[in-house]
């Protein structure tokens, strides 16, 4: 290891991310904690009766030094966890979960029946939507910080130092609020419509109990 080691934890994982200093590149690791024992104790669970975690461990090769590490907060903590990663050439990254995964398997058979986990990669590979800021370029950034919003599926993140840039993600889209080419218009004149429609019927059906009251 060279240089300064950047890491941030969330849950039962930490990633950090370095400089190897014999290959010469920089890396991203993980560290995932589980419980290793699947079977509870009588008396419940405690500190002196538990067996150690089992600890799962994987390391990428990351094409891009970074200044701060951090990860997404949301309100309830349904939304999944993305990896915030402010670069050294100014651009804030939001990485997914699952493309740093301990257990991504390294068998491509294997991977078929590992379900929700990619093959693994030695290369991080990130796709384009992965930069947050798009193409603004920011300046010695070397804190990120996270927050809840009123929305489980959205998330602020606050990037601070010689720039300061704040935006809003939804690292698992939003599943809780209605997209921007929703048709609101349609929806509007449905409810019209079927409210109409309801008056009709009551007021022809109480004109007909009048009418067969007064036989």
């Amino acid at each position: 290891v060279f240089g300064a080691v950047h890491l941030t934890q969330s849950a039962n994982w930490v990633v950090y991310h370095y400089r190897n200093r014999k290959a010469k590149r920089n890396e991203i690791g993980i560290l995932e904690l589980f419980s290793g024992d699947d079977d509870a104790p009588e008396g419940g669970f405690t500190s002196f009766e538990a067996s150690p975690p089992a600890v799962l461990r994987q390391a990428y090769i990351a094409p891009f030094a970074v200044s701060a590490l951090a990860t997404t907060i949301t309100e309830q903590g349904v939304t999944e966890t993305q990896l915030l990663a402010a670069k050294t050439d100014g651009s804030i990254l939001g990485i997914q979960k699952k493309l740093v995964d301990s257990r991504r398997p390294k068998n491509a058979k294997a991977a078929k029946h590992a379900e929700g986990l990619m093959p693994y990669h030695p290369v991080l590979g990130l796709p384009p939507m992965a930069n947050l800021n798009h193409k603004l370029a920011l300046t010695g950034v070397h804190t990120i910080y996270s927050s809840p919003c009123g929305l489980e599926s959205t998330t602020t993140v606050l990037a601070t130092g010689l720039d300061l840039y704040m935006t809003q993600i939804a690292p698992s889209k939003k599943f809780d609020a209605l997209s921007d080419d929703f048709p609101q218009m349609l929806l509007v004149a449905c409810l019209v419509g079927l409210s109409s429609t309801v008056y009709v019927i009551q007021s022809r059906g109480k004109e007909k109990k009048l009418k067969r009251l007064w036989k």
